[in-house]
């Protein structure tokens, strides 16, 4: 796993990011990286740029070379790997709700208050307080790892609490399987994919 210093980076981003403090809108895209990363919004494919703004409704797309980073005023910091679609449904303190269709993502939630945070996918449902963890989706079907904090994860069929180290998986089907702890290669391949910010 990589070490504190980062997490705390990631912090930064949150509150000192000036696209955030020049802006009334909910979220803005503090990092991008390679040329495939677009803002889908009210039908048009923009290209995703450092500084822009993301509210509620847009969605974000990378392709195999890109990843960008999601900072939002409420204190959630998504950081969004290659080939990876998501939508913001909504992001306001102490709620939100993001989509992840396909690909995956990390997440830092650092909310000083209490407040409920779901990441939905086609087959499981995350719903987290405060924590930093992991989604990937693959045809269909949904990974979560939990790096630091908790997540409650709904599958059709099962589920369970997560705690730090701790993965499930839940098949296209939302059948989940039994958490268990996740081995150093599967987490080093997740962390590779999210990259180095992660």
């Amino acid at each position: 796993m990589k070490s504190m210093p980062w997490v705390f980076g990631a912090y930064l981003l949150v509150f000192a990011s000036p696209a955030l403090a020049q802006s009334d809108a909910p979220c803005a895209l503090s990092r991008v990286e390679g040329n495939t990363a677009y803002v889908l919004r009210e039908g048009k494919s923009l290209a995703a740029q450092s500084g822009m703004d993301i509210i509620s409704s847009d969605s974000l797309r990378t392709g195999d070379a890109s990843r960008m980073t999601l900072s939002c005023t409420s204190g959630v910091v998504v950081t969004i790997g290659p080939d990876t679609w998501i939508a913001v449904d909504q992001v306001a303190p102490q709620q939100g709700e993001i989509r992840l269709f396909d690909g995956i993502a990390g997440f830092v939630l650092n909310w000083r208050k209490p407040g409920v945070f779901q990441i939905r996918t086609p087959s499981a449902i995350a719903a987290v307080r405060s924590t930093e963890w992991v989604m990937q989706v693959k045809s269909g079907a949904t990974s979560v790892f939990v790096r630091d904090g908790s997540v409650d994860v709904t599958a059709r069929k099962g589920g369970g609490s997560l705690g730090p180290g701790d993965g499930i998986d839940v098949s296209d089907q939302s059948v989940a399987e039994p958490v268990k702890r996740w081995g150093q290669a599967r987490i080093d391949l997740c962390n590779e994919l999210l990259g180095h910010y992660w």
